[in-house]
């Protein structure tokens, strides 16, 4: 469970984890409106973890290019989603509550405001 007060960072560790699996990620948004937007900022995003020491996975967007999405596993490019599927998958189990996830974060309720 993850536990903090609204606006601590919840959700996008959440988010930032869903999106090292195939598919849009937790919320679903298009990936050009993941990255932060800010002066010098260049409206590409990524995000990485290591499993174990066994299993490194990336993936984010190129400058010039925010719905064009890149994957690394375990330092090369796989052949195909199929392939980082089998390496890693997950299963999101989210409450259907009005407006959640969809919206901005004043929109939806805090993830640390249920279990998770």
């Amino acid at each position: 469970m993850f536990a903090g007060p609204n606006g601590a960072g919840k959700t996008n560790l959440l988010e930032a984890l869903s999106l090292l699996v195939p598919g849009r990620g937790l919320r679903g948004a298009k990936f050009s409106e993941l990255a932060r937007r800010g002066a010098g900022e260049s409206g590409s995003w990524a995000v990485a973890a290591r499993f174990d020491d066994q299993l490194e996975i990336g993936t984010g967007t190129a400058d010039g290019a925010p719905e064009r999405r890149i994957f690394q596993l375990n330092g090369a490019r796989p052949r195909s989603q199929s392939e980082i599927a089998a390496a890693l998958s997950a299963v999101w189990l989210t409450p259907q509550i009005p407006g959640s996830s969809r919206g901005g974060a004043g929109a939806r309720p805090c993830a640390g405001d249920r279990r998770l």
